[in-house]
């Protein structure tokens, strides 16, 4: 029997008429108020940066990374799924209990499956997630990632009831092709007449190494990365001194054996 791919399900689901139409009003609204405070063009500006320039970045620490990278025919795997494969310890009780919750109320059965990173604009990511910032590819993110307004938990404890009866608010989220507006949404507030391009990079991502003050639209991208899904690698220097000065370095060699862009961060 001939079986059709209908595609990644975070993708079909967030691409539904009730989640576009969501979408679409808070959209429409965020550009009525921004022309009322005659912040348009600088909206405007914001937007088409994000629709044009922003890109998913995964972050991993230098270690995860460079075994990654130097394992013939790896694949990417997320916490649950280093977890159960005992690749690596789960963290502690407390933390994992609460990750989990998040991840079975968000994605059900299909969890395990989902990778988390970050919309960026400078090709940096969150450093406390990793010092390693790796760009996701365009055609993996068009075929499988769907953005979320902020962190998962943070993002599940404000909407706790509606989550705990298996209802996901509507409007939150966007495919790929849309996350121009979902950035609109949630950023269109906090930029003024005034607002200089230079500063959009930071406004889309704030990161200073805490989790806790970490301001960012999460990116979902559902199925398996390999190292074809990563185009470009930005890591601390690693000729000065680091405890992870070994591994940076495998890092940089395989990207310039392979031809993928490598930078300081």
């Amino acid at each position: 029997m001939c079986r059709k791919d209908y595609g990644a399900p975070n993708v079909r689901e967030v691409g539904g008429a009730i989640e576009q139409l969501a979408l679409t009003t808070r959209y429409d609204a965020a550009i009525f108020q921004a022309r009322a405070r005659g912040a348009i063009d600088r909206v405007s500006a914001f937007e088409a940066r994000i629709q044009t320039e922003s890109h998913a970045v995964l972050s991993l620490d230098p270690d995860f990374l460079a075994f990654f990278l130097n394992q013939k025919n790896a694949l990417y795997a997320n916490y649950a799924m280093l977890v159960e494969s005992e690749v690596r310890k789960a963290a502690a009780l407390q933390d994992d209990r609460r990750r989990r919750t998040v991840e079975a109320a968000m994605f059900g059965s299909i969890s395990r499956s989902i990778s988390y990173a970050a919309l960026a604009l400078d090709g940096n990511g969150l450093s406390s997630y990793g010092l390693c910032s790796i760009r996701i590819s365009e055609a993996v993110c068009i075929a499988a990632a769907t953005l979320l307004e902020e962190n998962s938990y943070s993002f599940a404890v404000r909407h706790a009831n509606d989550l705990v009866r298996g209802i996901m608010p509507p409007g939150y989220r966007a495919k790929w092709n849309d996350r121009h507006k979902l950035a609109v949404v949630k950023l269109a507030n906090n930029i003024s007449a005034g607002t200089g391009d230079n500063q959009f990079p930071r406004l889309l991502l704030e990161d200073d190494g805490d989790r806790t003050r970490d301001r960012f639209l999460e990116v979902h991208i559902y199925g398996p990365l390999d190292e074809q899904a990563f185009l470009e690698f930005a890591t601390p220097d690693p000729d000065a001194y680091s405890p992870g000065q070994t591994d940076l370095c495998r890092i940089r060699d395989w990207a310039t054996a392979h031809n993928r862009p490598w930078r300081k961060r």
